[in-house]
């Protein structure tokens, strides 16, 4: 008998019991005395029966399975990981999915999402997809925001970056250092990354800096981008001495750029930002940089969508975890005082 037309029926006949005490089984809904269980799972095995796991989740209305959206994998990849790992010992799968800096096809990811009826979301946006989120909320379905705010849902649980504390040291230590031609690469147009570049003006100004809009790059998520940028910025290095990026991604692409060009960081070029925890021994020369508390940023995701899940009378109300950082100093910003 193959295992996919084997029957529930199929199973209780052969251990002798009825197929509600089999279902019950199933569903750890029952303890029963040790025989009645060995009986049952030994006809399950020797059947090789398989439950229907699509039919069970209709049932009970409930999949044990959340889904994650990310703009980008690399730069995600170290939350993803610890936000599986959380959930996997709440008793949830995922499925994870990469929108790659376009709302376009994160709406389409979301109703893919629905879809397969996972029980919440975990969505880091790349915005413009507001109304699609209140929808999928009226449904009931819980989705936890983070590491992006999306300003026109404030009412929102959201898992955030202190994201203008980690800009503001990282300006005023390459300050410090006496440089004062500062290239930034912001990444993409939304709050967060708008709210960043706000903040390096502000320190700009606080420490009476001229600014150097010519080298003021917005929307630099792609490589191809982030390529051309940092092919601009080498092209005047008689008028920036150092380069501020807002993800890992724009870091790992500038040096080798300017790799590929015999150029050294720090000797023809500072570099610091927004970066990931193997930066500090990958390069030749450990990066300056913030580094995101990863565990701590997973962790509060994985619980946050939890909590919702089992009391959905929590949705729609507004919440804000804000996380500490890690500030970084290494060697790639030059002294230049």
């Amino acid at each position: 008998m193959k295992g996919n037309s084997v029957t529930i029926k199929d199973v209780a006949s052969k251990a002798g019991v009825s197929t509600a005490t089999v279902s019950r089984y199933l569903n750890n809904s029952r303890t029963f005395p040790e025989n009645i269980t060995s009986s049952i799972q030994n006809a399950i095995e020797s059947l090789k029966y398989v439950p229907n796991e699509n039919a069970r989740s209709l049932k009970h209305n409930k999949t044990n399975v959340i889904g994650i959206i990310i703009p980008d994998m690399v730069v995600y990849s170290y939350i993803m990981r610890e936000i599986e790992r959380v959930l996997y010992n709440y008793g949830y799968s995922v499925i994870m999915a990469n929108s790659g800096f376009d709302s376009k096809k994160e709406s389409i990811l979301l109703q893919n999402l629905i879809r397969q009826r996972v029980d919440g979301i975990l969505l880091a946006s790349c915005g413009h997809n507001s109304e699609q989120i209140k929808t999928i909320e009226g449904q009931g379905i819980p989705v936890v925001l983070f590491d992006r705010y999306l300003v026109d849902m404030p009412n929102m649980p959201y898992i955030l970056e202190k994201g203008r504390e980690c800009v503001r040291k990282i300006v005023e230590y390459a300050i410090s250092q006496g440089h004062r031609k500062i290239a930034y690469i912001k990444g993409p147009e939304e709050y967060v990354s708008n709210e960043r570049f706000e903040e390096f003006l502000k320190v700009l100004d606080e420490h009476n800096i001229e600014h150097c809009p010519r080298f003021y790059y917005s929307d630099v998520t792609q490589q191809d981008k982030i390529r051309e940028v940092s092919n601009d910025i080498l092209n005047h290095i008689d008028e920036v001495s150092l380069v501020i990026t807002t993800n890992g991604k724009q870091i790992k692409n500038f040096i080798m750029t300017a790799h590929e060009r015999g150029m050294e960081i720090p000797k023809s070029i500072s570099i610091t930002g927004f970066g990931l925890e193997e930066y500090k021994t990958l390069f030749l020369s450990p990066i300056t940089c913030i580094i995101q508390n990863h565990k701590t940023i997973g962790k509060a995701c994985s619980e946050k969508i939890i909590e919702l899940i089992n009391n959905r009378k929590l949705m729609g109300k507004r919440s804000i975890i804000e996380i500490d950082s890690e500030f970084f100093i290494g060697e790639s910003v030059k002294n230049i005082n």
